[in-house]
């Protein structure tokens, strides 16, 4: 399996602000105002990892939020850190971690949490169809998910004539089934969805290390298990040509936790500028790497040709997103996936990971 992006909600700041600068990520398709904040703590659990969650107040509306990871294809998984402060007080009111859509908005089917603990996999959930929970296909023995409790959930479905699903928790298999017809049209989005009905509120949830990857492109054999998604911020030039404003070195410029716009910023005034940057270690807990993404907050100043790319160098070689022209209006997101270490075509391991530097350069 490929990966195709993750998310661990550390690098966009907290509160209404981490909220605006979340809604600035492509991969964000919609995010539901006034809803989502990105949290640290405020009357939820503790962090699963790290240092950033997505805390979703209970609330009685629709779509969390969506994301589009770029699947290719139509065998299509997801995983997570999910929570509940409490447990949903009836049917109409069942949080759906993972609910699968095509391009056109079409649900193939909702993992969801029941007022039981128990996790099904539910078709015919829709948007703004009142009290309708939809036909569970398969469904958990009770109490998998307790509540105030993190426990991961990973599903994988198999879009086609006759597709499947299968839901783990904890890295193990709770719920399946087999010989669903789905039709042909490609997964796109992954939702979080709330109540489906606007009168009963969802629990208070909490979402963490998202995981997104499908069936092409080699990967994993199968489901990637229970993982973190840690942010690795730049730590120390290592060599760099582009200017920069705001701070004592370029490595300080960017690895900042929360985004601060023109306040500390490093640019490039012409094509062919390289700078590269030592990384913080990944956590020294890892035992395996799935994949690692580059992300960078990026604007262009002026009217004319600039691209760029970003990154990682590792040894002499380099993995580099395509080049794309940033945004002359605002800062946006650029992201990237680098499923394997480009010094050796195999998975990334911690040691080539804490090896690798960061990398950004002007094309044009």
């Amino acid at each position: 399996m490929a990966l195709r992006y993750i998310e661990g909600f550390e690098i966009y700041g907290t509160g209404v602000a981490g909220n605006a600068n979340f809604r600035r990520n492509p991969k964000v398709a919609l995010l539901q105002a006034g809803n989502v904040t990105i949290g640290t703590g405020g009357g939820f659990l503790p962090p699963r990892c790290g240092s950033g969650y997505l805390a979703v107040p209970s609330y009685a509306a629709d779509y969390t939020f969506r994301i589009t990871p770029g699947y290719s294809g139509n065998v299509v998984g997801v995983g997570m850190g999910f929570a509940m402060m409490t447990y949903p007080v009836n049917n109409s009111g069942t949080p759906h971690p993972a609910v699968f859509q095509d391009a056109a908005g079409n649900t193939f089917g909702a993992v969801t949490v029941n007022t039981d603990g128990s996790v099904s996999f539910n078709t015919g959930v829709y948007l703004n169809v009142f009290g309708n929970p939809g036909t569970i296909i398969c469904q958990s023995a009770p109490s998998v998910v307790p509540a105030n409790v993190w426990v991961h959930i990973e599903a994988k479905l198999t879009v086609s004539a006759s597709g499947s699903i299968e839901i783990r928790v904890n890295g193990v298999t709770v719920a399946s089934a087999s010989g669903i017809n789905f039709g042909t049209a490609q997964c796109t989005t992954v939702a979080a969805w709330g109540s489906t009905y606007h009168g009963t509120a969802i629990p208070a949830t909490m979402y963490d290390d998202l995981v997104f990857w499908d069936g092409n492109d080699g990967g994993v054999v199968d489901f990637y298990g229970d993982g973190r998604v840690s942010a690795l911020l730049p730590t120390a030039n290592s060599s760099v040509t582009w200017g920069r404003t705001g701070a004592a070195s370029n490595a300080a410029a960017i690895g900042t936790a929360t985004p601060d716009g023109d306040t500390s910023t490093i640019n490039a005034a012409s094509a062919g500028l390289v700078d590269t940057f030592t990384l913080a270690d990944v956590p020294g807990t890892a035992l395996t790497i799935g994949g690692v993404l580059t992300m960078v907050d990026v604007s262009k100043t002026d009217a004319g040709t600039a691209t760029m790319t970003h990154g990682l160098l590792s040894g002499a070689s380099v993995s580099a997103s395509p080049a794309a022209t940033p945004s002359t209006t605002s800062y946006a997101y650029l992201t990237a996936v680098h499923p394997v270490d480009p010094a050796t075509g195999v998975a990334w391991t911690p040691s080539g990971v804490n090896a690798a530097q960061f990398r950004v350069s002007r094309e044009a």
